[in-house]
């Protein structure tokens, strides 16, 4: 068994029962990371990278080069991204991504498609009872959200304001209408490409990028 780490300008792992410490990856600045049951880790490079833009990479435990496996959205301001968690399934990346106070949750597929989960959110952590724990950025509270986009798609008026009466929630009509919208549109892109990894794969014409 190993415990990973990273330093400044490293990923690194140590044996559980004591030893050298041996390096996995060198050369980025990473912020946090996270390893998989599968032999990977991902992480979150500070600042986005060497370029900017990467929001997560991998790289496999044995060492290697990293792959990116999603980029920044900069034109939406996105510039950092922060504390990756794979979920249960082993394969989908949890991670926070913005910039100054405009962040949110989201959620990254294999293939480098993603859709948003929690807007306005910070420090995502999924617990298993299907709740996602956050930091919300306008009430300044930890909260505990479920997420189904094909569930909150369904979401008509009468449920919108019956979700404003509810004193468990965040009662903001912005948030719960925008939760909404977000899983309208996911669902949209879903069917007219097929999947939404066929969506985002057609920015990279299919291929991932590395570095």
């Amino acid at each position: 068994a190993w415990i990973g780490f990273v330093t400044s300008d490293a990923i690194k792992k140590v044996p559980a029962g004591g030893g050298l410490a041996q390096g996995i990856l060198s050369g980025p600045k990473v912020g946090a990371c996270d390893w998989g049951a599968d032999g990977m880790i991902y992480f979150t490079p500070r600042g986005g990278g060497e370029n900017g833009l990467t929001a997560v990479s991998r790289v496999r435990e044995m060492g290697g080069s990293a792959e990116v496996l999603a980029v920044l959205d900069t034109m939406a301001g996105e510039s950092d991204s922060w504390l990756p968690e794979i979920l249960p399934d082993g394969k989908t990346v949890l991670v926070t991504v913005g910039s100054g106070s405009q962040w949110k949750i989201v959620a990254i597929r294999p293939g480098g498609a993603r859709h948003t989960v929690v807007e306005r959110g910070f420090v995502g952590r999924w617990v298993r009872t299907g709740y996602l724990l956050y930091y919300d950025i306008d009430s300044e509270a930890i909260l505990a959200a479920p997420f189904d986009p094909a569930k909150a798609a369904r979401f008509t008026p009468a449920r919108v304001e019956r979700l404003l009466q509810n004193p468990g929630i965040v009662r903001n009509r912005l948030k719960i209408e925008s939760t909404v919208t977000n899983a309208k549109a996911f669902l949209a892109v879903q069917k007219e490409f097929g999947s939404f990894d066929a969506y985002v794969w057609r920015f990279v014409n299919g291929s991932p990028l590395t570095s």
